[in-house]
């Protein structure tokens, strides 16, 4: 697996994938690929990987995935990976990687997810119209309430049996 950074603006990092990623790339004794290529602060950032150069993924790719997501939200990170090849979105999706780390289809996708929109609407909303009423609403008070007159009972009709014509 090869990992390069291919921009870093506006409190997002945008890395590329490339290549298998296996058993080999995680060695015990070896730093963390992102530790490698992001610093030792990496779990603190905002990370976009495109993954349509990679190839293939094993299990060791997907226990990383997942480890990597926890790691970033420990951190207060976040990472989003896009473009995947379907080859690989096969697997992803068979064993639910998508439901711990987030899968999606582009990078404006993963652009618009991993940043969040603004708090303040660029333009301010237009103020609420008054709605005039027609008469005020009646004031109801322990003392007053409005009282209906009682209806008189319907008689009953002197026709037995009611049969459609």
């Amino acid at each position: 697996m090869k990992l390069s950074v291919t921009s870093i603006a506006n409190g997002l990092v945008r890395v590329a994938a490339e290549g298998e990623i296996t058993v080999r790339d995680f060695q015990a004794e070896a730093r963390d690929p992102l530790a490698v290529l992001l610093g030792d602060k990496w779990p603190t950032q905002k990370v976009i990987v495109d993954m349509s150069g990679v190839t293939f993924v094993d299990s060791s790719a997907v226990g990383w995935l997942i480890t990597w997501r926890r790691q970033f939200e420990r951190g207060g990170g976040m990472i989003v990976l896009h473009s995947v090849q379907p080859r690989v979105r096969q697997v992803l999706d068979m064993l639910k990687v998508g439901r711990v780390v987030p899968l999606v289809a582009s990078e404006a996708a993963a652009v618009s997810l991993a940043t969040p929109p603004s708090a303040t609407p660029a333009v301010p909303p237009a103020p609420a119209k008054p709605q005039a009423m027609s008469k005020p609403a009646p004031d109801k008070t322990a003392d007053s309430y409005d009282v209906k007159p009682a209806e008189k009972p319907s008689k009953p009709s002197k026709r037995r049996g009611n049969k459609a014509a």
